[in-house]
C-alpha cells in the first residue's frame, strides 16, 4: 500500500514468505523459553519465524522441569529465525543493538534486513561489515544480512510447497542413535529413563549428540585451500588447518576436522526436525550471495534435527561439570544438567556464577529423582486400566 512505511512493506514480504514456508510468523517478539529473570529489559525482535511445538512435546518439557518450569517462558513455539528490519539509515550502534536483540531472544538464525536503495546505497555494506565484526568479537553466530532486493529472488528459489512436518513412529526410531557407552550404572539408568520419556513425548532422541557445523567449517577450509596454488612456505597449511602443533614447536599434518577442533557432545538431546523448506531457504541464501558461505557462514544445523532440550548427566560438580554447562548453553535451546540430589546446590551455584560472568541464561540443574518422578508420572498418564 502506498501509505505503508518502507519497513512495514519489507515486514509484509517476509511475513508472506514465512507463512508460505509453513512457519508461525510473529511480530515484535520479546519472549522465548529463556528465564523470566532476564526480562528487566525486553528486547523486541521485529519478526520471528517459529516452529510450533506439539502439545505433547510441551507437556513433556513441563513435566520434566517440574517447579523449575515457572522460571521459563513456556510458549508453544520454538523461535527459529529472527529478523531485525531497518529500511532507513540506522547507525552502526543501532544495528549492533539489533544483533544483541537477536542473541538475547535466542533465535538460532538471525538476519539484519536493509533496503540498500536508501541512504546512498551503503546500508548493505555497512551491515555486512558489522556482522563479520560481531562474529569475531562476540562469538560465531548464524547471523547474516539480507537486502530487500534479494527477497524476491530468495522466494523464487524455494519450492512453493509447504513444509511437511509429519512424523511417524518409524521415523522417530530411525533417528535414534546409541550412546558411546563406558558409563556407570547410575548414568546409564538416567540415560534409559530420558530416552524412554523423550520418545513418549514425540521427540527425536539422540545420544552423544554432536553438531555438524565444525565438520562443515573444516570442509570449507579444505575446499578453499584446494583452490589456491601451493606456495613455497607452510603459511597456507597452518591457516587452513593442515598443520598443527601436537606438542610445543613440533608441527604435525592433519586432514580431519576432529583433529583440528574438539568435538563437543551432549549426553542426550530431545530434538525436533527442522522443516525441509528451511533447508531450501539456506541453500537459496547461499546461492544469492557467497557472503553466506564464506564471511557469514550458516553451517551444519539446517540439515540436522535441532536440540530443544539437551542433557548432561554428571555425578559430581567438578570442572568437568563446568564444561557440561558451556556445551549445554551453546548447543541446546534449554540445557538440563542432571546430578545426584546432594550435588544440586553446588550445581545451581556454578550455573548462577556462569550466568553472571558469561551471560548463560538457558541452563538449569535437576536432581536425578526429578527424572524418576517425571517418568513415573508419564507412565501413570499413559497406562490404561485393564478391561
Amino acid at each position: 500500500m502506498s501509505g505503508e512505511r518502507p519497513a512495514e512493506r519489507i515486514r509484509e514480504e517476509l511475513r508472506r514468505l514465512g507463512g508460505r514456508l509453513g512457519f508461525e510468523v510473529t511480530s515484535e517478539v520479546s519472549e522465548s523459553f529463556l528465564p523470566k529473570a532476564v526480562a528487566r529489559y525486553k528486547p523486541r525482535v521485529d519478526l520471528v519465524w517459529s516452529i510450533r511445538l506439539e502439545e505433547t512435546q510441551l507437556r513433556g518439557i513441563r513435566r520434566l522441569l517440574g517447579a523449575a518450569v515457572a522460571d521459563f517462558q513456556m510458549k508453544p513455539f520454538f523461535p527459529l529465525v529472527g529478523f531485525e528490519i531497518e529500511a532507513t539509515d540506522p547507525s552502526t550502534k543501532t544495528q549492533l543493538s539489533n544483533l544483541a536483540n537477536l542473541k538475547t531472544v535466542a533465535v538460532p538464525y538471525g538476519f539484519l534486513v536493509v533496503d540498500n536503495s536508501q541512504a546512498g546505497m551503503d546500508l548493505y555494506r555497512r551491515a555486512i561489515r558489522l556482522v563479520r565484526t560481531f562474529n569475531k568479537l562476540f562469538g560465531q553466530c548464524s547471523y547474516g544480512v539480507i537486502d530487500r532486493s534479494q527477497i524476491p529472488r530468495i522466494a523464487s528459489l524455494i519450492s512453493k510447497e509447504q513444509a511437511s512436518r509429519e512424523r511417524s513412529a518409524d521415523r522417530l526410531e530411525l533417528n535414534r542413535t546409541r550412546g558411546s557407552g563406558g558409563e556407570g550404572p547410575w548414568s546409564s539408568a538416567i540415560r534409559r529413563r530420558l530416552d524412554r520419556m523423550g520418545r513418549s513425548y514425540a521427540f527425536h532422541v539422540r545420544e552423544d549428540w554432536s553438531p555438524s557445523n565444525l565438520a562443515e567449517d573444516y570442509a570449507l577450509r579444505q575446499k578453499v585451500r584446494s583452490s589456491i596454488e601451493r606456495t613455497s612456505d607452510d603459511s597456507s597449511e597452518w591457516y587452513f588447518g593442515r598443520l598443527v602443533d601436537w606438542s610445543p614447536g613440533k608441527p604435525e599434518p592433519v586432514c580431519r576436522w576432529n583433529k583440528y577442533y574438539t568435538s563437543p557432545a551432549l549426553d542426550m538431546a530431545w530434538t525436533v526436525e527442522l522443516p525441509s523448506s528451511f533447508q531450501k531457504l539456506v541453500l537459496a541464501l547461499k546461492e544469492t550471495s557467497n557472503e553466506f558461505t564464506y564471511s557469514m557462514p550458516i553451517l551444519g544445523t539446517p540439515f540436522e534435527d535441532w536440540p530443544i532440550v539437551g542433557f548432561e548427566i554428571e555425578r559430581g560438580m567438578t570442572k568437568h561439570g563446568g564444561g557440561d554447562i558451556l556445551n549445554l548453553s551453546r548447543y541446546s535451546y534449554v540445557g538440563v544438567l542432571i546430578v545426584p540430589t546432594p550435588e544440586l546446590q553446588r550445581s545451581l551455584a556454578r550455573i548462577e556464577t556462569y550466568r553472571v560472568a558469561l551471560g548463560i541464561q538457558n541452563v538449569l540443574a535437576l536432581p536425578d529423582d526429578r527424572v524418576n518422578r517425571a517418568l513415573h508420572s508419564r507412565q501413570r498418564v499413559t497406562t490404561r486400566p485393564k478391561a
